[in-house]
């Protein structure tokens, strides 16, 4: 008898050491890993398991056609208007007209676009030194404000609650986690987070899938 129960715990061991090695490498831990971080307030442990940079200029690249296409739309026309007007004045005929017209919106296009273009790496750069910051002063503040932000907290329990956390797709080193909240008044808001499999089989957020949903709807769920 001895024996056996010694064999059956040997076994549970096995199988609780291959489960935990098995689980440390799923998406699930990471994001774990990452709230846990957060708590800690271990700056260098989040970024192991979630990337800002690259978080900030993917929502860049989601948002801008959002935001700024109807802005640049708007700049094509002015532009347009210019340059059709400078190279009617060149034709001189009703004919010209046309032609300048045309040619006018096809060269602010061209020229607004490029503007975009070029501008844009620099536009993305400030993007990721101001969220990168802004993220680094949850993990620096001082002793005296995190007593304060204990003592709200307490004031105000349960405002923000995990509803749910799932796997939605996990493929070629690419997975999408779900992740639910729930506030005060029983509504919910869905995060879905894009993670990227490391060398080291580890996972880490690169992406927020709803970010404008989140955006949207983000400033009133959570009063």
């Amino acid at each position: 008898m001895k024996k056996i129960l010694i064999g059956v715990v040997v076994l549970l061991v096995l199988v609780a050491g291959w489960f935990f090695m098995f689980f440390t490498k799923t998406p699930l831990y990471s994001l774990g890993m990452a709230g846990y971080a957060y708590y800690k307030k271990d700056y260098p442990m989040f970024e192991k398991y979630v990337d800002v940079p690259t978080i900030a200029v993917n929502g860049y690249d989601d948002l801008a056609p959002i935001y700024l296409s109807e802005k640049t739309k708007s700049v094509k026309k002015k532009a347009a208007v210019v340059v059709s007007n400078a190279i009617g004045n060149i034709f001189g005929t009703k004919a010209g007209a046309a032609v300048a017209k045309s040619l006018g919106e096809k060269v602010a296009n061209e020229v607004v676009d490029g503007v975009v273009a070029g501008i844009e790496p620099a536009v993305k750069e400030k993007l990721v030194d101001g969220v990168t910051k802004k993220v680094k002063t949850f993990f620096t503040e001082l002793d005296e404000d995190k007593a304060k932000a204990a003592a709200v907290k307490e004031e105000t329990p349960g405002k923000l609650s995990l509803k749910d956390i799932k796997e939605e797709s996990n493929l070629n080193g690419v997975a999408v986690m779900k992740a639910v909240l729930g506030n005060q008044r029983n509504e919910v808001l869905p995060i879905r987070l894009r993670m990227l499999q490391k060398p080291d089989k580890e996972w880490k957020v690169i992406k927020v899938e709803n970010l404008n949903e989140v955006i949207t709807k983000g400033p009133e769920f959570i009063k």
